[in-house]
């Protein structure tokens, strides 16, 4: 069983669920999720190792890169990203004093992602005409699901509004979704 793959997988599919709910809702539903994920593997090394590759895919598509709330600050503290565990950990050293906290999550890549969450049209590596959902985009990338992902290492020519087609290579595939490295980054207006 490939853990970070199937990571990737359930934050996919209960990303768009999510989105829609305040955090005390997310943790509820994540400890609901958690429970049957348990039961389902059967096995409590895998569950140990998926849970929290999991929650960190799933806040790289939810998580606003501020916490703010308690039940945000246990959510990022059961991820398996460094800099999302030290930002819960800060967020309730501020807050032990009844005082309302605030904390900023360090993003980890050079050129962060914005959701974007809408259909996108790309083109498949034999020029074949494909359609998905563009998950968020970056200077750099994006992250896109689609009923046909492309090989790893595919050509992929992207149609983002207002720019175009925009070549790059597929570097993550974790069906149904698939990152994309664009070869030329794109400028910062054109994300908006």
């Amino acid at each position: 069983m490939e853990v970070e793959a199937l990571a990737w997988e359930l934050a996919d599919r209960w990303a768009p669920m999510m989105e829609r709910m305040d955090w005390p809702g997310r943790l509820r539903l994540l400890g609901e999720i958690h429970e049957k994920l348990l039961e389902d593997l059967g096995n409590f090394d895998i569950y140990a190792e998926l849970s929290p590759r999991f929650i960190a895919r799933l806040l790289d598509r939810v998580g606003n890169g501020t916490i703010t709330t308690a039940e945000q600050a246990h959510i990022f503290a059961n991820s398996c990203e460094d800099r999302h565990r030290r930002a819960s950990g800060e967020w309730f050293r501020r807050s032990r004093g009844g005082e309302p906290a605030v904390v900023t999550v360090p993003e980890r890549r050079a050129a962060p992602r914005r959701p974007v969450n809408r259909p996108a049209a790309f083109f498949g590596p034999h020029g074949d005409s494909c359609e998905g959902w563009l998950v968020n985009l970056s200077r750099s990338g994006a992250l896109i699901t689609a009923p046909n992902v492309p090989d790893l290492g595919s050509e992929v020519a992207l149609d983002i509004p207002k720019v175009g087609a925009t070549v790059g290579d597929v570097v993550r595939v974790a069906s149904p979704s698939f990152a994309l490295h664009f070869r030329t980054p794109l400028a910062e207006p054109s994300l908006h």
